[in-house]
């Protein structure tokens, strides 16, 4: 069966295009190269490869009938919007400044088609558009549509005060200026730490009107969004991180040579605090009731590896997330018995210590355990199936399968929680150093340099963590003396018996 190119040379009829048999659809030597439309050698193709040629011709040509009138209008109303994006757009301008870009996307879709009208249909397009309708067809004499459009005087003068401010300046609307600064947030910062800045900055997005002038942001809109915030149902601290986020996204702003906003004098003010509504002592204790018994670890210890060895990393060594996903070779020393570690959230902070973690044995054989399934990685120690960042994975894992192990009610992160509490209690000046949080003087910071090396104290109170937990042994406790009771206790070794007077002695040394 002939195509029909076939059938047209056979009848002599003339084609505009010529077939291209080895892929079956139509070409042109157009513009100094062979041009291929991709329709098929049927009649039906050869219409709609005709209509995308005519296409062509006319754009590698610039021009074909009726196009001006087109190009005017996107010219004109392309100005609107600069205007719009260069000065904000007022509360009772959003509809107009909206069909505007509609209208614009309406020309496109015109242009678009093979054959263009003398007139733009624009009764086509008023017609869902009230607005568009009432600021630039229903005025005087208006000529919409036509070659010989003009805008009204309204938007003529508008425009012309903009030419002054140059028309290629970055545009001045909250939008851009928030998009501006989670771009740099994207590229400055983890990916997970600039998706939760994205998630904070939500709020300020949901609040502000994206489309006004950036310089609005000023004391009393400070002010005002803090009022918001304050009357959220939110809790505190995710209040508190909502009005940070938009702290610091304003002062970037503020630093920016191209942007007009003047940075808000009263941003760190000290009246804008939270408050909790129930109080943060009862918020404490509620969260108190999360923290993981014995009973319940034991539960956890009986979870297929690697998700038992993660369990285990997080209340021995405090760990987060992300300081399993980020444990390097370097830092384990499974000959020794330790991680050697500085917290990932906290490399960039000189007041970050290195810290030296002692390893129960359990978590020593969980380690060695979850490492034989895994993809091998020359720099990191746990990898997921196709090799990358256990994180994410151990995230998903747990929401999906933790009710499947009655552990539904139970939270990955208090378990750095239940380690930091009770290693608190055995010694009140160690759960800093087990969270690997700061080091608390300048001292510390710029004259000492103990990091990485093992703690005799933290020893003592990893152990008596685990021992908590079934999982090591109680760390024998020591009596410090003092000169004058290892005095006594010398003479009473030396006569091999205890004087009245020796015991009286001891008694007042409180012993």
């Amino acid at each position: 069966m002939m195509n029909y190119a076939e059938y047209c040379k056979a009848n002599g009829i003339p084609l505009e295009l010529s077939p291209h048999k080895p892929r079956n659809y139509w070409k042109k030597y157009i513009g100094g190269k062979t041009e291929y439309f991709k329709h098929p050698l049927t009649e039906k193709g050869y219409g709609a490869a005709l209509e995308e040629y005519v296409l062509l011709k006319a754009k590698l040509a610039g021009e074909r009938p009726n196009a001006k009138t087109y190009h005017l209008h996107q010219q004109l109303f392309g100005k609107i919007v600069e205007y719009y994006e260069a000065f904000g757009t007022p509360a009772d301008e959003r509809n107009l400044h909206r069909d505007v870009k509609k209208f614009l996307g309406f020309l496109e879709e015109c242009l678009a088609q093979p054959h263009l009208d003398d007139r733009i249909p624009v009764m086509l397009f008023c017609q869902d558009h009230p607005t568009f309708k009432a600021e630039f067809l229903e005025t005087p004499y208006t000529s919409l549509g036509s070659p010989i459009y003009e805008l009204p005087t309204k938007w003529k003068d508008r425009i012309a005060r903009m030419e002054p401010a140059k028309l290629d300046k970055v545009p001045q609307t909250i939008e851009h200026w928030v998009e501006a600064y989670l771009k740099r947030v994207d590229a400055r910062i983890e990916k997970d730490s600039a998706k939760s800045r994205r998630y904070k900055m939500a709020n300020f997005k949901k609040y502000a009107d994206l489309q006004s002038h950036i310089s609005v942001i000023d004391n009393k809109y400070v002010e005002t969004y803090h009022r918001h915030v304050e009357q959220s149902s939110v809790v505190r601290d995710t209040k508190i991180s909502y009005f940070e986020a938009f702290k610091m996204m304003t002062r970037w702003c503020g630093r920016q040579d191209d942007c007009d906003l003047v940075t808000p004098t009263n941003l760190d003010s000290r009246e804008y605090t939270f408050t909790e509504p129930m109080g943060t002592g009862r918020k404490r204790m509620q969260k108190k009731k999360l923290l993981w018994t014995k009973e319940e670890f034991d539960v956890a210890l009986k979870l297929p590896e690697p998700y038992r060895c993660y369990c285990l990393l997080m209340l021995n060594c405090g760990f987060r997330h992300k300081d399993i996903s980020e444990l390097q070779h370097d830092d384990l020393h499974l000959n020794e018995g330790r991680i050697v570690i500085q917290r990932n959230k906290l490399k960039q902070q000189a007041t970050a210590p290195v810290i030296c973690y002692p390893l129960w044995q359990k978590t020593i054989e969980a380690i060695v355990a979850a490492r034989k399934n895994m993809p091998s990685d020359r720099v990191y120690v746990f990898r997921n199936e196709d090799g990358g960042p256990v994180e994410g994975a151990l995230k998903t894992w747990w929401t999906r399968n933790k009710h499947d192990h009655n552990l539904g009610h139970k939270r990955l992160d208090m378990l750095r929680k239940t380690g930091s509490t009770i290693i608190a209690r055995f010694n009140q000046h160690l759960d800093e150093m087990y969270l690997g949080e700061t080091l608390s003087t300048t001292t510390k910071i710029h004259y000492s340099f103990a990091d990485g090396e093992p703690n005799h104290d933290l020893d003592k109170a990893i152990a008596h963590l685990g021992a908590q937990f079934g999982l090591a042994e109680e760390p024998t406790q020591t009596v410090e003396l003092s000169a004058d009771a290892l005095e006594m206790l010398r003479r009473i070794q030396k006569s091999g018996k205890i004087t009245k007077e020796a015991a009286a002695a001891l008694k007042e040394l409180n012993l």
